[in-house]
């Protein structure tokens, strides 16, 4: 990481793990990683009905990965998520070997609280990519219920060490959006 992204670097929190942000790290544009990826609508069960994520989603690694009661299987990373992976890799000073991509069609599409705490993911350290639309990303601190609120800008890359335990985050509906944000999760399955 250069010195200068060292520098423009915000914490976002630092207590039970920490979030940092370095604006404009990647360049990259929207349209090309959209065009390799090969996106997916998912349906889950809650409370017993099936329901439509809202959002597109794929999964590209080296190991399949179960979330949600969803399989999915290893794909391998298309050139251009295999040369982002490796810059992230380069920026974080951690390896990964598996992305998770999610595609916000526009402010209608979200995610709920959660923890990306699944027992095949090395929490130590998850590299999240955001591209496109501006979006907000919701922090909350599950034993003291503060929540924090972080702009994610097109190009930044976002850091969270060893949170997934006592920090959830989401993405919250934002209707005033109607651009496109993709988000690239880069991680290290067991």
């Amino acid at each position: 990481m250069s010195v200068s992204q060292r520098k423009q670097a915000s914490v976002i929190f630092d207590y039970d793990g920490n979030a940092i942000l370095y604006p404009a790290a990647v360049n990259v544009e929207s349209a090309a990683v959209n065009a390799v990826i090969d996106w997916e609508t998912e349906t889950l069960q809650l409370f017993g009905r099936q329901i439509t994520v809202p959002r597109l989603i794929a999964y590209y690694g080296t190991r399949g990965y179960r979330y949600s009661g969803r399989d999915h299987p290893p794909r391998p990373l298309p050139p251009l998520l295999d040369t982002l992976r490796q810059q992230v890799e380069v920026l974080s000073g951690y390896q990964f070997n598996a992305v998770l991509a999610n595609y916000y069609r526009d402010g209608r599409d979200s995610m709920g609280y959660h923890r990306d705490n699944e027992s095949a993911i090395d929490s130590a350290c998850i590299a999240s990519v955001s591209l496109g639309a501006t979006r907000l990303m919701r922090f909350r601190h599950r034993p003291s219920r503060t929540v924090i609120d972080q702009p994610l800008d097109h190009g930044s890359l976002l850091l969270m060490h060893q949170c997934q335990t006592q920090w959830e985050h989401s993405i919250p509906k934002a209707l005033r959006i109607q651009e496109p944000r993709i988000n690239l999760t880069f991680r290290w399955l067991n």
